[in-house]
């Protein structure tokens, strides 16, 4: 199991018509950034983060932007779809159906 990132890890990060599905990390289940997160038509799905402080079941960032696109079914401690530092902007999109232990 990997401890940043199941699906992707890096710095800023960009994603467009993809889909990130059924991964698992200690922080950032599905998508782990150090910077900034921004999503395009993707489909964020089925992803959990599993430490004891574990942030971010879909995605963990800086700022987050989510345009056109799903965060659903992700699990973690906090921020069970989305937990970011920063800002977080969702326009015409879904995020739904994701758990969190505490905060979201």
């Amino acid at each position: 199991m990997a401890v940043y990132g199941g699906g992707i890890a890096g710095g800023d990060i960009m994603i467009t018509s993809s889909r990130v599905l059924d991964n698992t990390a200690a922080y950032g289940g599905g998508i782990y950034s150090d910077g900034d997160v921004t999503l395009t038509a993707t489909t964020v799905t089925g992803n959990n983060a599993t430490s004891s402080t574990a942030r971010g079941g879909g995605i963990l960032g800086d700022d987050v932007a989510v345009t056109s696109s799903t965060v659903s079914g992700n699990t973690a401690v906090f921020g069970g779809g989305i937990f970011a530092y920063g800002d977080v902007v969702v326009t015409t999109s879904t995020v739904a159906q994701n758990r969190a232990v505490s905060n979201g």
